[in-house]
């Protein structure tokens, strides 16, 4: 049966990504050529092609606009409520293609460790705000494609100290030939 098939390549696909879902309960979810889970969207309508789109769903996406003109409209937001947003924009961009909003995303981290000593938002912040807003309105969704026919290895890591003065993100991309150069 078709419906089958899709759900064991679709648990196959997310076991080879890491991707941990529930599979009973009222969180589970049943497949098709577009699955949603953890509040992103798997559109496997090109799968046999070997291409995965992975993008938010529209509630987690409207959420994020909500709030980002919330505190463009009332011209505040306090440190604490920087870093709850700060969280959620990382995860976000987690699953859009680019790295646009990266120096926005700087002056939100400076905003959610406090130094400013103000709940106002200056003319830096409200366009760091604006162009995160931008990116989450326009920003294409993440596209797995195997069109290439070549093996690589992404490593990400990821740091935040709030006592220090900047956050880190570093990407490690290692192809079969960096691989083979390097042996």
């Amino acid at each position: 049966d078709e419906a089958e098939c899709v759900e064991r390549a679709a648990d196959a696909l997310f076991d080879l990504m890491g991707v941990e879902y529930a599979k009973e309960g009222k969180k589970a979810t049943s497949f098709g050529t577009s699955v949603s889970a953890l509040g992103l969207v798997f559109d496997l309508a090109e799968f046999s092609n070997g291409c995965v789109t992975i993008r938010h769903t529209e509630r987690r996406a409207q959420e994020l606009r909500d709030t980002l003109g919330h505190h463009l409209d009332q011209g505040t937001l306090s440190p604490k409520e920087a870093e709850v947003l700060r969280g959620r924009l990382r995860w976000y961009s987690s699953y859009l293609f680019g790295r646009g909003p990266a120096v926005a995303m700087k002056t939100l981290s400076r905003r959610a460790q406090g130094r400013e000593g103000s709940n106002f938002v200056n003319d830096e912040l409200r366009g760091a705000l604006s162009k995160l807003l931008d990116h989450v309105e326009n920003a294409p969704p993440l596209r797995i494609n195997v069109a290439s026919g070549r093996t690589f290895f992404l490593f990400t890591d990821g740091s935040y100290e709030p006592s220090g003065e900047v956050d880190s993100f570093t990407v490690a991309y290692i192809d079969n030939s960096a691989a083979q150069a390097a042996l």
